[in-house]
């Protein structure tokens, strides 16, 4: 997926949150909880990267577990061993049957 394409999704996906006060507040906050800052810069990521690091409740936190259900998939395979950023995107396991 290219940048724009990607930053767009972001931005509809953030715009969504704002309503529910579950949002985050710089668009690398997805990409920097992946890489394990939402423990490493707790305090930055709790207060500027609230729905990445799952900080939210009820209906509008967080990411959830990969189900392996729908194609395509716009998440990388790194995202797919671990966590999906969207619960109404879901992506197939690595090395699943039917993964690109």
């Amino acid at each position: 997926m290219d940048t724009n394409t990607s930053a767009a999704l972001m931005l509809e996906r953030q715009a969504s949150d704002t309503s529910s006060g579950c949002a985050d507040k710089n668009w690398q906050c997805y990409g920097w909880a992946r890489l394990g800052y939402c423990s490493s810069n707790a305090a930055y990521m709790r207060s500027n990267c609230r729905r990445s690091c799952n900080v939210c409740g009820g209906n509008g936190g967080g990411r959830q577990d990969c189900k392996g259900i729908n194609e395509p998939c716009w998440i990388n395979a790194q995202c797919c061993s671990a966590r999906c950023a969207m619960p109404t995107y879901h992506c197939r396991p690595v090395g699943g049957p039917g993964f690109r």
